[in-house]
């Protein structure tokens, strides 16, 4: 890579027996940059999985010949004027990131004006340039349409890890003389979902919290990013288009969100939100009172995260694109459960099964497909047992 690539950094580093004008300084020298991708140890994009092309933007803070300071240096066609307008005034700049180090990551989610929606990953970029000092903050984000958005079943955390996988470590510090649509690997659920008990525990809570679809400042002390991806799997897609959010970002009016997520920060983000419309939530110490509208659909994620089937969840949730009311989820839930029990039901349980679920009860195109697995299921075992009865004398 050539010292003068628009994706190295200059670095600070203290390198004993390093030849220097003064003897005390430090040498410096140029390090690769390493993308949210590296940071995060994310594994690569998996094999054979579908591909979307979607336009894209970088918002950072750059010297050239026009000026200094945070703004888009790069920008496709398709991202119109009105909303690369709304981008600039909405993206976080110096020193916005909750984390100050060179390995902090963010992520943030919201619906543009134009009813597209745009989802981005936010790092450091070496050191800022001005006399501000500190790390330089980079955004690189991408805008969808809801038809692209629901290929990731309106999950914006699995869009801002194949942003990640996308860029890698070719982040964009000069203005481009070129610059290209980018292209998205579409992950499903078992490629995104990667949770250790505690995360898991912390993403419930915040699962639950956004069934009820109002503005809290929530911080954990796990991993925010993976939080809030698990989280996102236990929500219906029709409840994630709505979950405008930021992820490691400090709290900033201008940036007007239905969710705030920070790791613990010894009670910054709490005071910061105060006289603003939202609650505070610490999820690591947080017991949400279950909704009794949603009580069965709830014991029903539940109970698969327990034995280790939170994908066949976030499955089902990314199907969920159009309003679900709870008497639905609640429905799904039950014809979940009676699909994983019918091959040990008897002649009257499955006769009890045949008349519960009859006929849907919407339109949803989820519900249908599942009603008619669930009936191929139950002529398979009505079959099953007139061969194990024993024949009249």
């Amino acid at each position: 890579m050539s010292p003068k690539s628009p994706y190295l950094r200059t670095v600070s580093i203290n390198r004993p027996g390093a030849a220097v004008a003064n003897p005390g300084t430090t040498a410096t020298v140029a390090a690769p940059v390493r993308g949210p991708a590296s940071i995060l140890g994310l594994s690569p994009e998996p094999q054979g999985c579908e591909k979307i092309t979607v336009e894209h933007a970088v918002f950072t803070s750059i010297r050239s010949h026009t000026g200094e300071g945070y703004r888009l240096i790069a920008a496709t066609p398709g991202i119109r004027q009105d909303e690369r307008a709304e981008i600039t005034r909405r993206c976080p700049s110096h020193g916005s990131l909750c984390d100050d180090s060179a390995n902090a990551v963010g992520m943030s989610f919201f619906t543009l004006t134009s009813e597209r929606h745009l989802i981005a990953i936010h790092c450091h970029a070496g050191v800022e340039h001005t006399a501000r000092g500190g790390q330089r903050v980079y955004t690189h984000l991408v805008v969808l349409d809801n038809a692209q958005f629901a290929q990731f079943g309106n999950d914006a955390g699995r869009v801002a890890f194949a942003i990640a996988r996308a860029i890698g470590d070719a982040l964009v510090l000069k203005t481009p003389t070129r610059f290209d649509s980018l292209t998205l690997a579409v992950t499903t659920p078992a490629d995104a979902v990667r949770a250790d008990k505690t995360t898991a525990e912390s993403a419930r809570n915040l699962a639950i919290y956004l069934l009820n679809n109002q503005s809290r400042a929530f911080t954990t002390a796990n991993d925010s990013l993976q939080t809030l991806s698990a989280a996102l799997s236990q929500t219906p897609a029709f409840i994630r288009a709505r979950a405008a959010c930021t992820v490691g970002l400090k709290f900033s009016p201008s940036r007007p969100m239905r969710f705030i997520l920070a790791p613990k920060d010894g009670g910054e983000l709490a005071r910061n939100v105060r006289g603003h419309e939202y609650e505070f939530v610490d999820l690591s110490t947080a017991t949400p009172q279950v909704p009794q509208t949603f009580a069965a659909w709830i014991d029903f994620v539940d109970r698969r995260i327990k034995t280790g089937r939170l994908n066949e969840v976030a499955a089902l949730n990314d199907e969920l694109t159009t309003h679900c009311p709870a008497e639905l989820l609640n429905r799904f839930a039950e014809m979940c459960d009676a699909m994983n029990c019918v091959d040990r039901l008897d002649a009257e349980g499955l006769e009890k099964a045949r008349t519960r679920f009859a006929q849907p009860v919407s339109q949803s195109p989820a519900e249908a497909k599942r009603l008619m697995a669930l009936h191929v299921a139950m002529d398979r075992r009505a079959t099953a047992l007139k061969k194990d009865k024993p024949a009249t004398p």
